[in-house]
C-alpha cells in the first residue's frame, strides 16, 4: 500500500510540477505575457451611423491597480472584494474579469470562477491563460469534457504552452482512467516539449503506463487508481506457479518496481 501511495503522490506532483514551470504569480497557472496587459487603443467615437462599440481593455485605473497589488500579495478577501466592483462598474475590462477569476480559483470557488474565466478570454487579447486557468476550473469541478476543451483551446491559442498537452492527459488518467489518451496526450508533451524541465520525468511514466499488464480501472469501478497501481493494474497478471515460470514472474515484477522507483523521485516534490 505504501508503494502505491507513493506512485500516486508521484502522479500527482508532476501535474503540479509542470504547471509549476510556468506559474501564473507563483499560484499553479502559466504566466500572463506582458502583451496581455497591454491596452488596446480607444474605439473610434461613434457617430450617427455607426454603433457604439465598447472598449475591451480600458485604461488600468487607480482601483485596478490597487486590486493587481493586492492580488500579488495574496490578499485575496480584500482583491475580491475590489474586483468586484470595478467588474459591476466596466464589465468589458478583461484584466479585471481574469484576476477575479484567477482569485475565485484560488480561494476555491471554482463554479464562481469559471464566468469570469470564459469573459475574460473573450476580452482579452492573449486568451490563452485564461483559458488554460478555465481548464484548471473545470478540472477541480470533476468536469473532464469542459476541462479538455479548455486546454486544448489554450494550446490553439498559444503552441508554446506545451503544459496543456501535459494535462490534457492528466484529466484522461485522473478523471477519466483512460489509458491510451492519457499515453496519447503525455507522449504529445514528450514530442513538443523538448526543454521542459519535467520532460523525462513524463516520458519515465509513460514506460510505466505502456506496460500491457497495467489496465487503469473503469472510472465508475468499485477499484481505485491507488488500488489499481498497487496491483499492477485493474486485471494484473497472474501469479506463476511452476518453479521456472515463478522465477520470471519475479524478475518482471523486479523491473517493475524499478520503475516505480524512478516515480518516487524528491525532485518530483
Amino acid at each position: 500500500m505504501k508503494n502505491s501511495l507513493r506512485i500516486v503522490n508521484s502522479l500527482a506532483r508532476l501535474a503540479i510540477c509542470v504547471t509549476a514551470t510556468l506559474c501564473l504569480y507563483g499560484q499553479g497557472a502559466p504566466a500572463k505575457p506582458a502583451a496581455a496587459e497591454a491596452v488596446k487603443p480607444a474605439e473610434p467615437a461613434a457617430t450617427s451611423a455607426t454603433k457604439p462599440q465598447p472598449v475591451r481593455n480600458p485604461p488600468r485605473s487607480a482601483n485596478l491597480k490597487r486590486a493587481e497589488k493586492l492580488y500579488f500579495s495574496k490578499k485575496y478577501e480584500t482583491a475580491a472584494a475590489l474586483l468586484r466592483k470595478i467588474v459591476e462598474e466596466e464589465p468589458e475590462n478583461g484584466r479585471a474579469n481574469s484576476l477575479l477569476g484567477d482569485v475565485y480559483y484560488l480561494q476555491g470557488f471554482h463554479e464562481k470562477a469559471l464566468s469570469h474565466l470564459m469573459r475574460a478570454s473573450e476580452l482579452n487579447e492573449n486568451k490563452a491563460p485564461d483559458l488554460f486557468r478555465l481548464g484548471q476550473a473545470y478540472e477541480k469541478l470533476n468536469k473532464p469534457k469542459e476541462a479538455v476543451r479548455s486546454y486544448l483551446k489554450a494550446y490553439e491559442q498559444d503552441d508554446s504552452m506545451k503544459e496543456a498537452l501535459f494535462h490534457v492527459g492528466f484529466v484522461y488518467l485522473s478523471l477519466e482512467r483512460n489509458k491510451l489518451k492519457t499515453i496519447e496526450y503525455w507522449q504529445r508533451f514528450v514530442d513538443e516539449a523538448t526543454t521542459d524541465p519535467q520532460r523525462e520525468k513524463v516520458a519515465t511514466v509513460l514506460k510505466f503506463l505502456r506496460d500491457p499488464n497495467f489496465v487503469l480501472p473503469d472510472k465508475n469501478s468499485p477499484i481505485s487508481l491507488e488500488e489499481a497501481l498497487m496491483l499492477g493494474g485493474a486485471t494484473g497478471p497472474a501469479e506463476p506457479t511452476t518453479g521456472d515460470d515463478k522465477g520470471a514472474g519475479h524478475e518482471k515484477a523486479k523491473e517493475k518496481n524499478d520503475g516505480k522507483e524512478l516515480l518516487d523521485d524528491d525532485s518530483l516534490n
